[in-house]
Parts: C-alpha cells; sequence; structure tokens
C-alpha cells in the first residue's frame, strides 16, 4: 500500500504539483509586471499574453520534468530502448490525417459556444508573434503535455495497473485539461493515438514527435483548410485523408507482422 502511495505522489502528484505552481508563479509574477510597465515603452496589455507565458512557464517547467523522469523511471525499472526514426515513420501519415479530419469535422458540431471558445484560442494565438506562438504551442506545449501525461501519468498506471487503463485514462485526463468540449474531443482522440504509440514502444520522445506535428498542422495548415474551402472541398480533403490513414494502418501492421 505505502509502495502504491509513494508511486502516486511521484508519478502523478509531484509532477502536477510543478507544472502547476510554475504556471501559476509566472502567470501572477508577468500579471504584476504588466500592469506596473503597461504604460511605458513597448509593454502593452498584449504584451504578456497567455500564450507567451505559458511558453516561459514550459521552459521553467521542462529542465525540471526531465531528470526527474529519468530518476523515476530507473526507480522502478523502465527500461527504454534506443530512439530509432523508422518506428516512427510510418505514424507521421496517421498524425497529419487525424489532424486534418478531426479539425474540420469539429467545425460542424452543434455547440456553438465551444466552438466559438476554439476560435477564442486559435485567435489568441495568432495575434501574438507568429514564430514564438509556433515555438510554443508546437515545441513547448508537447513537450510538457507528453512528459506528464505519457511520461510521468502513464508509467504510474502500468506500475500500478496496465497499459490499457494508462491508454484511456490519460487521454481522459488529456481532455479535461484542455477546458472545453470542441478541444477536448480532439484531445482524447489524439490522446488515444499517442498512447498507442506510447504502449506500444514505451517511448515519450515518439509521443513528443507526434503532437509536435499535429499542433504544428493545427496551426499551420487546418485554417487554410477551413477557411479556404468550401463544404464539398472539406468532405474531399476528409475522403483522401481517410484513405491516407486507412493505408498507413495497414502499413503500420504490415510492418508489426513482419518485423513483431
Amino acid at each position: 500500500m505505502k509502495t502504491k502511495i509513494k508511486i502516486l505522489l511521484e508519478g502523478i502528484v509531484l509532477p502536477s504539483i510543478i507544472v502547476v505552481v510554475v504556471t501559476l508563479i509566472v502567470s501572477i509574477f508577468f500579471g504584476i509586471l504588466g500592469d506596473i510597465f503597461k504604460n511605458v515603452g513597448a509593454f502593452n496589455e498584449n504584451t504578456f499574453n497567455a500564450v507567451l507565458l505559458q511558453g516561459i512557464a514550459d521552459i521553467i517547467i521542462i529542465p525540471i520534468l526531465v531528470p526527474l523522469y529519468i530518476i523515476f523511471k530507473k526507480k522502478y525499472g523502465i527500461v527504454v530502448d534506443k530512439f530509432k526514426i523508422s518506428d516512427i515513420r510510418p505514424f507521421i501519415p496517421v498524425a497529419f490525417s487525424i489532424c486534418i479530419i478531426s479539425n474540420i469535422l469539429l467545425q460542424y458540431l452543434p455547440i456553438e459556444e465551444e466552438n466559438e471558445v476554439s476560435k477564442e484560442i486559435f485567435d489568441l494565438i495568432t495575434e501574438y508573434n507568429i514564430y514564438i506562438s509556433l515555438i510554443i504551442v508546437s515545441i513547448l506545449i508537447p513537450i510538457v503535455e507528453e512528459m506528464l501525461f505519457r511520461g510521468y501519468f502513464f508509467d504510474a498506471i502500468v506500475i500500478l495497473s496496465n497499459k490499457n487503463i494508462a491508454v484511456i485514462i490519460t487521454s481522459i485526463c488529456f481532455a479535461v485539461i484542455h477546458g472545453n468540449i470542441t478541444q477536448g474531443i480532439y484531445a482524447f482522440v489524439a490522446g488515444l493515438f499517442f498512447g498507442y504509440i506510447k504502449s506500444r514502444y514505451n517511448k515519450v520522445s515518439y509521443t513528443i514527435i507526434m503532437h509536435l506535428i499535429m499542433n504544428f498542422c493545427s496551426i499551420v495548415l487546418v485554417p487554410a483548410v477551413i477557411e479556404l474551402t468550401n463544404f464539398r472541398q472539406k468532405m474531399y480533403a476528409i475522403f483522401i485523408c481517410c484513405a491516407i490513414l486507412i493505408l498507413s494502418i495497414y502499413r503500420i501492421k504490415v510492418i508489426r507482422r513482419n518485423y513483431g
């Protein structure tokens, strides 16, 4: 019983506290700084928007989470093989397809308020320097979220239960933290995909890369597809992505059958 509690504390409670506390401290500190200097020089009410603050917090969080995760894995005998690009190559078109299909379909959810929330979040990302936003949303956020959910959470749940339970629970948690139904559904689907990769290869680095690809597509490609196409063209895009998805899954199954 004591061992289980210790695993929960080290694998779920501690990393969660680190993420929450650092994020709060950064938000409070720069909120105060912004209020003090809002009328000085280049400072204005948008100088420290939510995306930038999250990026600053993540820069602090990553050097804390990574070494603690390495210690956690060694302590509980979690062995990870070397990184192989050949492992993740077949999953790249899957990540791309899931991203495009999900984002298009979610536009037609009969939940106007939730779609407005998603639009506001996207506007928040694009209102700041797009390159800085891309770095934050496509690199920093995926690293922190994957370290937390497919790293600490997943491994702790596997030790206490099994991989299938870990996939489901981490996907639910990943969906909940997004805070709205539209993004939550997308995050849950993505979480199942990331969870499958983690359960098969036991490498959080692989899920980080997939997460990075999907976030990048969501910012760069999806808006263009949604805004520059009509309903029929969107359906064509979904059809093409479904074909890519099916072929990619078939390829993955063949690879698994040939190489185990």
